[in-house]
């Protein structure tokens, strides 16, 4: 059982208005996002991830709103096994590769230093995103 965080990237190919709990009801332009999780207790990263992409489970976070969605495709998965990395670094990160706060308090609820923790991409490309996110987080560990 891996600990750590992880990057859902998740393309919809259309806009759509989703209802996300207390958030409200927020337009979600088609193109690329990035969701920034951790997974730190029982379960870890595998049992995390396996939930998200499930179609067909109880909404819970505000990432279910989107991932239940029959418009929304995950495109990649990026895990990253560490007991010290935050999310705020990986959102940092992200932000700095072009990533925009949409939806104020997606998905942070428990951080006060970000946003948000989903990144809207538009249509930047998916694999030099990775690329980047490996050669930083991945290949020195």
């Amino acid at each position: 059982m891996q600990k750590g965080c992880y990057v859902l990237f998740l393309r919809f190919k259309k806009e759509v208005l989703v209802e996300i709990g207390s958030l409200g009801t927020h337009r979600i332009p088609r193109g690329l996002y990035a969701y920034i999780g951790s997974a730190k207790g029982p379960g870890g990263l595998e049992a995390r991830v396996k939930r998200h992409i499930k179609r067909d489970k109880k909404v819970r976070w505000h990432i279910d709103y989107l991932t239940t969605r029959p418009e929304c495709l995950i495109e990649a998965i990026i895990f990253i096994k560490s007991n010290t990395l935050k999310e705020e670094e990986l959102v940092r990160f992200l932000e700095r590769r072009g990533g925009i706060h949409l939806i104020k308090g997606f998905g942070s609820s428990d951080d006060k230093l970000t946003l948000s923790h989903l990144l809207y991409f538009g249509e930047t490309s998916l694999s030099k995103i990775c690329r980047e996110l490996r050669k930083r987080y991945m290949e020195k560990r």
